[in-house]
């Protein structure tokens, strides 16, 4: 077998190293993909793979390239890469030597959130001292959020079943798009001044680009500036936004940002029946151990007994008495809640709405009978004058008041110098026409 057909390692390696030269694809290629085993090198140079689902390919940024870029490549990062192909001959492998690099598309605003989370928390913007303790029985709520939306309904469905003493506000927002960003800021500001005793902003689920409102660092700067007491509820339970770090209270969802807010009527008429039969309890108790050391006191025999139990017997009464008052002014103050809570609910009740609207209804339909019946005659007056104004300029109308017009082979004669001697010409009056021949022409 002759040896002079095959190549050594080191010459097929210039080879195809000269192949990847020569190729001006592989000079310039443009490359996007995910970072990853990134190698900060004390050298300076910076080494890294480049990959997506099925391939990954190495790259060399070098220092002096690395001089021009604006951020620290990091492991998940999505960028654009542009460079050109090379072998590496030691290893027999290629590689991408990298000349410029970029963060391609949400790894750009990403990069922008985690310079503002990292800056508002070393401000302190996230620590708990700034945190506004949440009404425990909100009267009024103020919710921000889009009503066109699903999650406004959930969100009052939610409260109407929980907690139906609190008066909801809806405050429609734009929660995405365009202009949302200045909606909420705006909104926010308007909301905070309008006395409620917590707040409430509020966006359903969807994709990051559309929650990125919420990301966005001058909403979460009115968030925190906002003097009311404010909850958010922003996207599914795994969405975190840079709104939810500065909040005072941050909800998974807008459903579990009501839940936050109020308290389930039911458990809170339990806890009155709990503590009203501890209050019983408690009285029971303190009444038997009284009545048991009095017991015990009376049964001494002794010369003159009323000496040794009268002033506690009096001490005793008092006791009694005080206690009795105790209880009838807790049992007063829970009766008088349980009222607030029976009257807050007989005012929800939809009668005297029904029977207010229903009477605005019948004017309107009053007002809406007269108001048609006005323009009805405004309208038949108005088409008789159209009507008379059509008539007057009927050319009918015209030939009745004596007037006529002349043609000749069809065309109106307006002017002398369209008829000449012998032409045949037509005249219409009211009753017929007239056909004429011209025997002469005479100009004024």
């Amino acid at each position: 077998m002759q040896n002079d057909k095959f190549l050594s390692v080191s010459v097929m390696t210039q080879y195809i190293s000269r192949k990847f030269e020569q190729d001006p694809y592989m000079q310039t290629a443009y490359v996007k993909g995910e970072v990853s085993n990134v190698n900060h090198h004390r050298s300076g140079h910076v080494y890294f793979r480049l990959k997506d689902a099925d391939a990954v390919i190495n790259c060399a940024l070098f220092s002096r390239n690395k001089r021009g870029l604006s951020f620290d490549l990091e492991e998940g990062q999505s960028v654009l890469v542009t460079g050109k192909i090379g072998v590496y001959k030691q290893q027999g492998s290629y590689q991408l030597i990298v000349t410029h690099v970029e963060l391609d598309g949400l790894g750009q605003l990403f990069a922008k959130l985690e310079k503002d989370r990292k800056e508002l928390e070393s401000n302190g913007y996230f620590d708990l001292q700034h945190k506004k303790p949440i009404p425990e029985y909100p009267e009024k709520i103020g919710i921000l959020t889009s009503i066109s939306g699903a999650v406004r309904g959930d969100m009052l469905t939610t409260l109407e079943r929980r907690y139906p003493l609190a008066q909801a506000t809806i405050i429609d927002t734009r929660v995405q798009g365009v202009g949302s960003i200045d909606s909420v800021i705006k909104n926010l500001k308007y909301a905070d001044s309008l006395g409620f005793d917590v707040l409430i902003l509020a966006r359903g689920g969807g994709s990051i680009e559309d929650l990125w409102t919420f990301n966005e660092k001058e909403v979460a700067l009115q968030v925190f500036h906002t003097s009311t007491p404010i909850i958010t509820g922003v996207g599914h339970e795994p969405d975190t936004t840079l709104v939810d770090y500065v909040s005072d209270l941050r909800a998974a969802t807008p459903t579990a940002a009501i839940e936050r807010a109020v308290k389930n009527v039911v458990d809170i008429f339990e806890r009155i029946e709990t503590f009203k039969l501890h209050m019983n309890k408690r009285m029971r108790t303190i009444l038997d151990r009284k009545h048991q050391l009095l017991k015990q006191t009376t049964s001494h025999k002794i010369e003159h007994p009323s000496n040794l139990y009268q002033f506690q017997k009096i001490h005793l009464d008092h006791l009694v008495e005080k206690l009795m008052r105790s209880i009838d002014s807790n049992l007063h103050d829970k009766k008088k809640a349980l009222s607030y809570v029976e009257q807050g609910l007989l005012s929800l009740s939809p009668k005297r709405d029904i029977r207010h609207y229903s009477e605005r209804l019948a004017n309107l339909n009053v007002s809406l009978n007269r108001q048609t019946e006005k323009n009805i005659d405004s309208k038949k007056k108005q088409h008789e004058h159209l009507l008379r104004l059509l008539n007057s300029l009927s050319p009918t109308e015209v030939l009745l008041r004596g007037y006529s017009y002349t043609e000749k082979q069809g065309e109106i004669i307006k002017r002398i110098d369209q008829v000449e001697v012998d032409d045949e010409i037509s005249t219409t009056v009211t009753d017929g026409i007239i056909r004429s021949t011209v025997i002469g022409v005479n100009k004024k």
